[in-house]
């Protein structure tokens, strides 16, 4: 199963309609999406505005491979199980941001080796047909959430 999120804050119909595309030709492929309030519904993806906590592990245990928006909730969280990750990030220049911080995100997670980036349609069609070559996460098992926690608590008590 892939699993689609676009994150909670905003959302993102350029990668919704890319994947909902991609899987016109490929009725046999699950695909779960996650697509935001006010978004563009597809039409050949499982979907939801939103999921909760829960159902967004839940999601995310069963994805054989996980697309994404550049954020780090789910870049760290696809780390933790060691899920394979296809970032898209957003780009202000299309009204998907408010700057363009998340083609700054994705170059680093490249650079670390944390995500698979796809800087177009045509980039992520390609990735999605190569699915089964992409590599998975390395597995933090719960170490990179940890940190971060202790990080944010550490900025919050100062």
């Amino acid at each position: 199963m892939i699993f689609l999120t676009v994150g909670t804050q905003l959302p993102f119909d350029r990668l919704v309609r890319a994947v909902d595309d991609w899987a016109v030709m490929r009725p046999g492929v699950r695909i779960v999406a996650q697509i935001g309030r006010d978004a563009r519904r597809p039409e050949h993806l499982e979907w939801s505005e939103e999921l909760g906590p829960a159902e967004f592990e839940v999601m995310l245990r069963a994805a054989d491979l996980v697309v994404a928006h550049a954020g780090m909730g789910t870049v760290l969280r696809c780390r933790d199980l060691g899920k394979p990750l296809i970032v898209v990030p957003r780009v202000a220049a299309l009204g998907e941001h408010r700057n363009d911080h998340q083609l700054a995100t994705a170059r680093r997670l490249v650079e670390l080796g944390l995500a698979t980036v796809a800087r177009n349609e045509i980039d992520l069609r390609d990735l999605l047909s190569a699915r089964a070559s992409l590599a998975p996460a390395l597995r933090t098992g719960g170490l990179a959430l940890d940190e971060f926690r202790r990080n944010l608590a550490h900025y919050v008590n100062a």
